[in-house]
């Protein structure tokens, strides 16, 4: 009897501290069905609190920076010549300030544009190429409009009509903001100039070293020009060549035939009629003129051509200063052939 009274409390003992002992046992996970489960999140190391605004992490997006764009952007050091002291100028004032110098302000847009892009690479060479910040990459003066001048200068040069002109200036450049002229990747030596005789020179027979985008060339035009203007040339010539055809008719009509003509007759005939040409080709006033009449003479005379004698050997027929009367003949040529192209011929 003491022994089933004992067995029993033992199984009532146990059966208490069951739930006891299930607290004390790790717990099993748990799966939820039925709704979409989300990854537990991993805390990121917390950075110190920024003590201002300034000093907020802020996103840092990588860039390729382009150098033609930073140099065309950078400012020009020029070393005035009015002001006796390096001017640090920029960019889109330096551009406005040089075609301003090298053009008038009512010229077409495409050559004030031209100008200072050239101007431009022109100063970024000459940094290159012996400049430096320090003394300035090329001299001008802002006073007298030698290079590049300042707004200053220009509102006192342009008066009333300043604004106008200021504001188109300021356009254009605007427009060529980072345009240069390059060649191998370098700022090229972008060379200009007012007039011409027609031929540019190679840049080796002016400088030590040969460029190739420096060749001599010709050209027949050295100003502006439109389509109107070509085509009124044009016209003039051709009126004038109709005129000089009537009146040749009317005079072979009322002139004397005459069978015979001695032959200083035909010589003077001869001479009015090369110094006609030599009129239309702006060449009759010049000291070459008289020598370029008398190999043309002499050449009737004999009945040959320049091509079969030279022009060498008929200065040495003509004068006992052969190599000057050439020079003289080709000097009156060169001013010939700029008359014909300020004609647009």
């Amino acid at each position: 009897m003491n022994r089933t009274f004992t067995g029993l409390a033992a199984l009532v003992l146990l059966a208490g501290a069951v739930p006891f002992v299930c607290l004390l046992l790790p717990a099993a996970p748990v799966s939820v069905t039925g709704a979409e489960t989300q990854p537990a999140a991993t805390a990121a190391p917390s950075p110190a609190a920024p003590t201002s605004a300034a000093d907020e992490p802020t996103e840092i997006t990588e860039t390729t920076a382009d150098p033609i764009a930073a140099l065309a952007a950078a400012p020009v050091y020029l070393y005035d010549e009015a002001a006796g002291a390096v001017a640090e100028v920029a960019a889109r004032d330096f551009l406005i300030g040089a075609a301003a110098c090298e053009m008038p302000p009512d010229w077409p847009d495409d050559a004030l544009c031209a100008q200072m892009v050239a101007s431009h690479s022109y100063a970024l060479y000459c940094r290159d190429h012996g400049g430096s910040d320090e003394a300035g990459w090329l001299t001008v003066n802002s006073a007298l409009g030698s290079g590049w001048t300042d707004e200053a200068a220009l509102r006192a040069r342009w008066g009333e009509d300043f604004d106008e002109h200021y504001a188109r200036f300021e356009a254009l450049a605007d427009e060529v903001a980072g345009s240069l002229l390059l060649y191998d990747g370098a700022p090229a030596l972008a060379c200009y100039h007012a007039i011409s005789n027609g031929r540019t020179e190679a840049s080796e027979a002016l400088w030590p070293e040969a460029l190739p985008y420096l060749a001599g060339v010709d050209f027949f035009i050295n100003k502006p020009i439109n389509l109107i203007e070509v085509r009124q040339v044009i016209r003039n010539v051709s009126q004038q060549m109709e005129n000089e055809r009537n009146l040749h008719t009317i005079q072979s009509v009322f002139a004397e035939k005459q069978l015979t003509t001695s032959a200083e007759q035909k010589r003077e005939q001869r001479r009015r009629r090369i110094q006609t040409i030599l009129s239309q080709l702006g060449m009759a006033g010049e000291k070459g003129a008289k020598d370029i009449m008398d190999m043309c003479l002499l050449l009737l005379e004999q009945g040959q051509q320049v091509s079969q004698v030279g022009v060498g050997a008929l200065c040495a027929q003509l004068s006992t200063t052969p190599k000057s009367m050439e020079q003289r003949a080709r000097r009156a040529v060169e001013r010939g052939l700029a008359h014909l192209a300020s004609l647009g011929v």
